[in-house]
C-alpha cells in the first residue's frame, strides 16, 4: 500500500528529482491527462448544441493545438531532466578523476616520507663519524617528513568525517584574538622559514565568537598557512584584520603574492582540486576545502578575492 501511495504522490517524486512541478515529467503527465479528459468532455458538451461541421473542425483544431503545447512542455521537461542528469554525471566523473589524482599524490607523499625517514634512520644508525650538524639536519628532515605524514593523515580523517557528516561541532564563547594567536603559533615554523611578516589588526572591542574553538583554530591555521605559502618571496607579508558586521565577525587574511589565475578561481574550494601552477605537486587539494567546510558547519561563511599582488580569504563567523 505504501509503495502504491508513493507511486501516485507526484509532488514527492518531483522533490526527489529536485525539479519544480512544471518541470517534472510525471506531474505534467498527470496534468495532461486531466486536460485531455476535460477537453473531451467539453467537446462532447459543445457538440450537443453545435453540430455544424465547421464548429466540430474548429473544436478539434483547438484541442489538437492545446495538446501539442502540452506535449512540447512535457518534452522540454524531459530535456531538462536529461541535461541535469548529464551535468551530475559529468561532475561525478570529474570528482572521481580528482579523487584518483589525490590518491596518487597521497600515496606518493606517504612513500616519499616513509623513504626519507627510513634512510634517515639508516644513516643515523650507521653514522659514527658524522658531525653533530649533519646529524641535526638529518633529524630535522625526518621530523618535517613525519609532520607532513601526520598532517596528511589528519586531513584525510577530517575530510572523511566532514563528508560523512559525523564531525562533532561544539560551539562555545571564544575570543577571536586568542584563536588567531594560536593559529599563527601553529604556523610559526613556516613563517620563520620564509621570513614572513605577519601583521595582526584585531580591535579589542570585537565581539566574542560563538564557534568550536579547535575547528576555528584549524580553519585559521589553514588560511594563514596558505597565505604564508603564497606570499611574495621577495618581501612576504600576511595581514589579519577583523571587523564587526551585524551578528557576525568578519576576519580577512591577505597575502601580497601573485593573483590566482582566472581559470582556477571557481575551483579554489573544491575537494581534491589542485592548482595547475608550478607548485601543483606540493598540494593535496584538501586544506582549503576543509577550511571552507569548517566555516560552513559552524554557521559561518567563507569567500575570497584575488587581484594583482593581493589575495584575500575572508571568513564571517557568528558572534555571541
Amino acid at each position: 500500500m505504501k509503495k502504491f501511495l508513493a507511486n501516485i504522490n507526484v509532488f514527492q517524486q518531483c522533490r526527489d528529482l529536485n525539479v519544480a512541478p512544471f518541470s517534472c515529467p510525471r506531474f505534467l503527465f498527470v496534468l495532461m491527462g486531466f486536460i485531455i479528459i476535460i477537453a473531451i468532455l467539453a467537446t462532447y458538451f459543445v457538440g450537443q448544441y453545435f453540430v455544424t461541421p465547421d464548429m466540430v473542425i474548429t473544436l478539434v483544431t483547438i484541442l489538437t493545438m492545446v495538446l501539442m503545447v502540452i506535449m512540447h512542455v512535457v518534452v522540454q521537461a524531459f530535456e531538462q531532466v536529461v541535461i541535469a542528469r548529464r551535468a551530475e554525471l559529468a561532475h561525478a566523473k570529474e570528482v572521481l578523476l580528482l579523487r584518483d589524482q589525490f590518491v596518487y599524490v597521497a600515496i606518493h607523499d606517504l612513500r616519499s616520507g616513509g623513504t626519507a625517514i627510513k634512510w634517515g634512520l639508516k644513516l643515523l644508525e650507521g653514522s659514527t663519524g658524522g658531525t653533530q650538524g649533519e646529524t641535526s639536519e638529518v633529524v630535522k628532515q625526518m621530523r618535517k617528513k613525519n609532520e607532513d605524514l601526520l598532517k596528511l593523515a589528519h586531513n584525510i580523517l577530517l575530510v572523511t568525517r566532514i563528508d560523512g557528516e559525523t564531525l562533532p561541532i561544539a560551539p562555545r564563547e571564544v575570543p577571536i584574538q586568542s584563536v588567531v594567536t594560536d593559529a599563527i603559533a601553529d604556523q610559526r615554523e613556516a613563517i620563520t622559514e620564509k621570513n614572513v611578516r605577519v601583521v595582526v589588526d584585531l580591535p579589542e572591542n570585537l565581539p566574542i565568537l560563538f564557534v568550536d574553538p579547535s575547528h576555528t583554530r584549524e580553519m585559521f591555521g589553514i588560511l594563514i598557512g596558505n597565505a604564508v605559502a603564497h606570499s611574495d618571496p621577495s618581501s612576504p607579508l600576511v595581514s589579519v584584520t577583523g571587523t564587526r558586521l551585524g551578528k557576525e565577525v568578519i576576519i580577512a587574511i591577505e597575502n601580497n603574492g601573485p593573483a590566482i589565475p582566472p581559470e582556477n578561481l571557481e575551483h579554489v574550494f573544491e575537494q581534491y582540486w589542485r592548482s595547475s601552477g608550478p607548485d601543483r605537486s606540493e598540494g593535496t587539494g584538501l586544506p582549503l576545502y576543509i577550511a571552507h567546510e569548517l566555516a560552513r558547519l559552524m554557521g559561518g561563511r567563507m569567500w575570497f578575492s584575488s587581484a594583482l599582488d593581493s589575495t584575500n580569504f575572508t571568513v564571517a563567523l557568528p558572534r555571541v
